[in-house]
């Protein structure tokens, strides 16, 4: 088998794949980079395609993966169509755009369980909104489509828009890249929340990101006014 002694010289992870033959061989490269053998099955389920509906070469998807030490890494598959069923996997680390890690559902598991409105924007001419968080979608009563057509004032309580205008033209103005405040945001059912948000530009990969996190703050906001309440009754009984 001539193909496995080429396959271990070369310095570069290597899958080879002959469906011909059922054959399936990788280099100690390609498994050390996957910390465990990834047979066809797993490669083709992973790649949600079969190799033989493949139409345009080379193939290239991202993956995350996981390592030994339960890190995420990403790793890019590039697949090349040597002839009728035999195909060469090559496999790299690389670094994903943010927007792909947001697809992935390993990576998406990290937000789903925080009490945080989460919000992924690409700064584009067009504001491409890439995530939101279901947390917001429930608080909100809001479809995660909505949020991301209609621009932040729409669900801004009219009185703290001019407050958000101004700390964010300020920031920009001082060549901020993150800045914090405090506002009201009204639901789809009219109720009204209190929420802290906390908005930070990022860039990566040549690309510009912005991520919004919420976090309710309206039981704090009511405490805050009974003491207020409380605080003036005892200032006019003296």
């Amino acid at each position: 088998m001539g193909k496995k002694l080429d396959i271990e010289q070369i310095p570069l992870p290597i899958l080879f794949i002959d469906l011909n033959t059922n054959t399936v061989i990788a280099n100690k490269q390609y498994n050390d980079l996957f910390s465990n053998k990834k047979q066809l099955e797993i490669l083709e389920s992973k790649l949600n395609i079969k190799l033989e509906k493949i139409s345009n070469f080379p193939y290239e998807k991202i993956l995350i993966e996981k390592n030994n030490n339960n890190e995420q890494k990403a790793i890019n598959i590039r697949i090349e169509n040597l002839s009728n069923k035999q195909f060469l996997v090559t496999a790299q680390s690389a670094t994903p755009d943010i927007e792909l890690l947001f697809i992935d559902q390993n990576f998406l598991n990290l937000f789903l369980n925080l009490p945080l409105g989460v919000i992924l924007k690409q700064k584009t001419p067009q504001e491409k909104t890439l995530f939101i968080s279901e947390y917001l979608v429930s608080k909100m009563g809001y479809t995660a489509n909505e949020i991301a057509l209609k621009p932040w004032h729409y669900f801004t309580y009219k009185e703290d828009i001019n407050m958000q205008e101004n700390i964010m033209n300020e920031s920009i103005h001082n060549g901020l890249n993150a800045f914090f405040f405090k506002k009201r945001i009204v639901s789809k059912s009219g109720k009204i929340y209190w929420f802290s948000e906390y908005i930070k530009t990022i860039e990566h990969n040549n690309k510009q990101y912005q991520i919004i996190l919420l976090r309710d703050i309206s039981n704090e906001k009511e405490v805050e006014t009974e003491l207020h309440r409380a605080k003036q009754m005892v200032e006019d009984a003296e």
